[in-house]
């Protein structure tokens, strides 16, 4: 939700996880591991209320900002906001952010975060899960997939303009949404073939998920 609520109840009934309840500072991504890290990342037009953090499946919370972290402040006019996150499924310590367009890492939790090279124009961030550790970013010279968060492989679907969400069904095939501008609709790429193929011809397809017992 988009000022970071949580439903114990099978989504009756809701709270927030923080006490920061701006709606144009709220929630981005949110990513899970199984050993009960949660990230939340926040964030609107160039401002943002930093990372959220829980280690105890969502119990306790911290907001981890400035520069004891490697983050910047929080709600910095020019900081940048967030956008997508991958966490490690097997191991929570380790995390990866796009903040400004370019890739951050975490491998001890959250304490400490720094730049991983080589990514730049980022937005959204999709986890595949079919393969531990696999992970793909939409970036503006096409989809880049990783198995370590270090090494990156360009897949295409190159385009100026980055607003639609990506994800991934169960099978590790890519869903793309392109919103409005370009190749705008739903795309899937699929890695055994190498190609892309619209599925859905929507100039305002923004989000797509795929169900996990049938793609």
């Amino acid at each position: 939700a988009a000022r970071r609520g949580r439903a114990d109840d099978g989504l009756y009934s809701w709270r927030y996880t923080m006490g920061q309840t701006s709606p144009w500072l709220g929630g981005q991504s949110v990513g899970f591991s199984r050993d009960g890290h949660i990230y939340i990342t926040t964030g609107q037009n160039g401002r943002q209320n930093g990372i959220q953090h829980s280690d105890d499946f969502g119990a306790t919370w911290t907001t981890l900002f400035g520069a004891a972290h490697g983050l910047p402040d929080i709600a910095m006019n020019g900081a940048g906001s967030y956008g997508g996150i991958y966490v490690h499924p097997e191991d929570g310590r380790r995390a990866w952010v796009v903040l400004k367009g370019s890739l951050i890492v975490t491998e001890n939790g959250g304490n400490n975060w720094t730049h991983v090279p080589d990514v730049n124009g980022a937005s959204q961030i999709a986890a595949d899960p079919s393969k531990s550790g696999r992970f793909y970013i939409r970036t503006r010279k096409g989809v880049l997939v990783t198995n370590d968060g270090k090494s990156f492989q360009n897949i295409g679907f190159e385009s100026d303009d980055t607003n639609g969400r990506i994800n991934c069904d169960s099978l590790g095939r890519v869903l793309l949404c392109q919103w409005r501008r370009g190749r705008f609709g739903l795309w899937r790429y699929n890695p055994a073939k190498s190609r892309w193929t619209r599925l859905l011809d929507e100039s305002h397809a923004y989000e797509c998920n795929a169900d996990p017992s049938d793609p």
